[in-house]
């Protein structure tokens, strides 16, 4: 059978302080003295203790998860995205789940239901195309939802988009200056527009 996960009171009875000072020291909602923080870290570490972020966010009403999804965690595009958002949202003291929609609408659909549930800070989705999915629409005025590399003309939504155009100006420059004529474009799909 498996062990029961360490609880608060628990980590409190043991360090001998309140629920309520295990709960600041790793909230950071009040300050806590720094030698009693370290002793209650330590001997929440000892016990295997780690904070369970539902009960919290039941507790506070508010939610410290942002969700972001990809079409494809293989991609060293949207891996590098998802390492830049992670970076940004540690330093505000949110964490992030990642998501890949495997490029598939439906599956989109079913991972975007899923992380809905969470009941998340908000949202950062590269959609599997252009097409909003209607669970965004839907959830767009209970949360932040940024919409990044596609969505070019989504109505309602932060929409962060590389400048394209300006990007195969300068590449079509550098291959011109290197005296090359015939040049090949490759595109993973031609559906999604590009700006």
């Amino acid at each position: 059978m498996a062990k029961r996960p360490t609880s608060i009171k628990q980590v409190a009875d043991a360090a001998g302080v309140s629920t309520a000072t295990v709960s600041n020291v790793f909230s950071g909602k009040k300050p806590v003295k720094p030698e009693l923080a370290a002793h209650v870290r330590e001997v929440a570490s000892k016990l295997g203790y780690h904070v369970n972020r539902a009960a919290s966010n039941l507790r506070s009403g508010q939610s410290r998860i942002v969700p972001v999804m990809v079409p494809d965690l293989s991609d060293p595009f949207f891996t590098s995205l998802i390492t830049e958002i992670e970076a940004l949202a540690e330093a505000d003291d949110f964490d992030i789940i990642v998501a890949s929609s495997k490029d598939d609408a439906d599956t989109e659909k079913r991972r975007i239901a899923a992380l809905l549930s969470w009941q998340p800070a908000g949202m950062i989705i590269v959609p599997s195309s252009d097409a909003v999915p209607e669970a965004l629409v839907t959830a767009r005025d209970s949360m932040p939802i940024i919409l990044t590399d596609r969505g070019v003309g989504a109505k309602g939504f932060d929409v962060v988009l590389p400048d394209n155009f300006d990007a195969g100006r300068q590449a079509g420059a550098h291959l011109a200056a290197l005296g090359h004529r015939h040049v090949l474009i490759a595109a993973s799909d031609l559906g999604l527009q590009a700006i």
